[in-house]
């Protein structure tokens, strides 16, 4: 998907980028491993990122960029059971270029047992703060990559972005 965006000119991040970029690792990173030992998950799981976790919102991260400035990363954890991978957690978060209405958009689905599973919000959105939670539908990720990538866009009849709210201006 990452490729084909990148071929069709939807995404700034070349095809060579996106190789360096994608990466499966075969050790979960230590604060996810640490959350999967202590769920007892840790056994054959893996995680795949694309691109450096970054709720700082630092733009000298890695991460890709779309065609119109927007730019985003992932990490997608899974685990091999029964011959299978089961999906067991992922987060993706893309952030805006200024006056797109909000400043990043995080989706969220945490690992099993995590305390927001006591709330239904296992499966959630965060919109452009990261104390607000909104659950969301399960979506698979390449269902949120493909929305990534082509959609959360200015619509089309917009020539321009709209001026910040007053919530908006600093």
């Amino acid at each position: 998907m990452l490729r084909q965006a990148s071929d069709a000119g939807r995404l700034r991040t070349a095809p060579h980028d996106i190789y360096q970029l994608v990466e499966a690792l075969g050790e979960p990173p230590p604060t996810i491993k640490q959350q999967l030992r202590t769920r007892g998950l840790l056994d054959n799981a893996y995680c795949i990122v694309g691109g450096d976790k970054n709720q700082e919102r630092d733009h000298g991260l890695r991460h890709f960029e779309r065609d119109d400035g927007a730019w985003f990363d992932f990490t997608i954890t899974v685990r091999e059971h029964a011959q299978e991978l089961e999906l067991l957690a992922y987060d993706f978060e893309i952030r805006f270029p200024p006056g797109a209405g909000t400043p990043f958009l995080r989706i969220d689905f945490n690992l099993p047992s995590h305390h927001n599973e006591d709330r239904d919000l296992r499966m959630h959105v965060h919109p452009g703060s990261d104390d607000i939670v909104m659950p969301a539908p399960m979506m698979s990720p390449s269902e949120v990559l493909g929305l990534l990538i082509d959609g959360l866009r200015m619509p089309p009849a917009r020539d321009k972005p709209r001026a910040p709210t007053a919530f908006e201006v600093e």
